[in-house]
């Protein structure tokens, strides 16, 4: 890369780090481009140049984070489907919780705002690639021969979704979040699983009932 290669690079960078930063000061609202370009001595121009609008900047966020999940979930995945679709949500439950204030501040507009619409239905689409990825990696017996993978990935990916949304908006208690997860994917992968694939959700299911209710 050369030297102003490098420099706009790190320009971009400084950019994304400031609109985290308005972002869990200030809100959704209160991250605009004007502000933004001002906490990083930029002319608004000169921003939009860079970086292009607002919803562009969160999109960028979102993908970059959606690549650090994949980069941790390539090296640390190990196991049949059913381990590697749970290792999968396990890692981005550590990715979430390990930037609560920004993704507080950041889940809940991304059904409500229209114009963060496409930066959810692009990461949905690339997380439930990755999920049917997972689930069809494995030996074919793990699930019945008419089960719709691509279904089930789209529903697993709606039921995490909610989940985070509601542990964003004080719903859903930190403590209980993982255990939300497993139970609702199980409950999911179970009702096409056969052998002893299927008694292994079912156990999930068992497990993290006990936990939701103890």
């Amino acid at each position: 890369m050369g030297l102003m290669a490098q420099q706009k690079e790190e320009r971009r960078q400084r950019i994304r780090d400031e609109s985290r930063r308005l972002l869990i000061e200030q809100g959704y609202d209160g991250l605009t481009v004007r502000k933004l370009a001002s906490a990083c001595g930029l002319s608004v121009p000169t921003l939009y140049n860079l970086v292009g609008s607002k919803a562009t900047i969160i999109a960028e966020d979102a993908i970059e984070t959606f690549r650090r999940v994949s980069e941790r979930f390539d090296a640390a995945a190990e196991g049949d489907p059913i381990d590697r679709a749970f290792a999968l949500y396990e890692v981005v439950r550590t990715e979430i919780l390990s930037r609560p204030a920004y993704f507080r501040a950041l889940l809940p507009h991304l059904d409500a705002v229209p114009e963060l619409r496409p930066v959810r239905d692009a990461v949905g689409q690339l997380q439930v690639a990755q999920l049917v990825h997972v689930l069809t990696s494995g030996p074919r017996k793990t699930f019945q021969a008419d089960f719709d993978v691509r279904l089930a990935a789209s529903q697993l990916y709606d039921l995490a979704n909610a989940a985070f949304t509601g542990w964003a908006v004080g719903r859903v208690p930190e403590a209980e979040l993982g255990a939300r997860l497993r139970h609702g994917a199980a409950l999911v992968l179970a009702s096409g699983a056969r052998g002893a694939s299927k008694q292994k959700l079912l156990e999930i299911v068992r497990e993290s009932t006990e936990m939701l209710t103890s």
